[in-house]
């Protein structure tokens, strides 16, 4: 059987918010920018990894290059991404154009952790103005 290559692995790049006194790093925040540079080469990377590699996976259609990517957040919506392998371009198609609430550029979204009753830590999503104090003098 023959060894598969290791897919690429994600840059660490830590960013620690505070969070009513607790501070949180997430690693891995800059993936949420997709206009990056460094995170469609992993994108890319990945795709030529997961499509190269995998002997399960075949295009649907060998004449046509590439690949389609949909990606959303919780404050972007579901956009439609065209990577070609030959031109390594990653373009946003308009199959489903953008709509004028589709993509807030005042809202923050942050992914957090926080302890239950029994200890569990649980993730919480939290989407709020850019320019809200999480100090807990605005409540939900």
């Amino acid at each position: 059987m023959t060894k598969q290559p290791k897919p690429p692995v994600a840059p660490v790049k830590p960013v620690t918010n505070d969070y009513f006194g607790t501070k949180v790093t997430d690693n891995y925040r800059y993936m949420e920018n997709f206009n990056d540079q460094q995170v469609q080469q992993w994108v890319k990377a990945q795709a030529d990894d997961f499509f190269g590699n995998d002997p399960r996976i075949a295009k649907n259609d060998p004449r046509v290059a590439g690949i389609l990517l949909g990606i959303n957040t919780w404050t972007k919506f579901y956009s439609i991404y065209e990577y070609d392998s030959q031109t390594n371009q990653l373009t946003q198609i308009q199959l489903q154009p953008q709509g004028k609430y589709d993509a807030p550029d005042d809202l923050v979204a942050q992914e957090i952790e926080v302890r239950s009753h029994d200890g569990t830590m649980i993730p919480l999503s939290i989407v709020h103005k850019k320019d809200i104090k999480l100090d807990g003098s605005n409540p939900c």
